[in-house]
C-alpha cells in the first residue's frame, strides 16, 4: 500500500508519479477521502501494463542478432577473401620464379649446348 501523503503537503492532491516501474503488469487501488478527511469506501482498481521500453522488446533483440550475424559474416567474408587474394599472389610469385629458373636453365643449357656442339665441329674439321 502507497500512500500519497507527501503529495498532499505540497499541494499536488490528485497526482502520483510512479518511475522507474519494472516492466510487467500491475494493479493500482486508489482510495480517496472526502473534505473532511474520511476514507471512502469503494476503491478503485486500476490495471497497469508498463510496455518495455524500444530497445527491450523481441523485434530490438531479433534486429541486434541480425546486426550481429551480418557484421560476423562481412567480416568472416572480407578475411576470406584477403587470404584468397594472399594465395593468389604467393601463387603467382611462385610460377613467375619458376618460369625465371626454367628459362635461366635452358638458356644456360642452350650454351652450353652450343659450346660443346661447336667444340665437336672444330675437333672433327681439323
Amino acid at each position: 500500500w502507497i500512500s500519497n501523503q507527501r503529495a498532499s503537503r505540497l499541494g499536488r492532491e490528485n497526482t502520483a508519479y510512479y518511475q522507474k516501474l519494472p516492466k510487467g503488469s500491475y494493479q493500482l487501488q486508489v482510495k480517496a477521502t472526502d473534505t473532511n478527511g474520511q476514507w471512502q469506501k469503494p476503491t478503485t482498481l486500476l490495471s497497469i501494463t508498463q510496455l518495455p521500453a524500444w530497445y527491450e522488446t523481441t523485434w530490438a533483440y531479433f534486429l541486434y542478432a541480425t546486426a550481429t550475424l551480418l557484421l560476423l559474416y562481412t567480416l568472416l567474408r572480407l578475411y576470406l577473401l584477403r587470404l584468397h587474394h594472399r594465395n593468389r599472389l604467393q601463387l603467382q610469385e611462385t610460377m613467375t620464379q619458376a618460369k625465371l629458373d626454367y628459362f635461366t636453365n635452358i638458356s644456360h643449357d642452350g650454351a652450353s649446348w652450343s659450346a660443346t656442339c661447336s667444340e665437336a665441329a672444330n675437333a672433327s674439321s681439323e
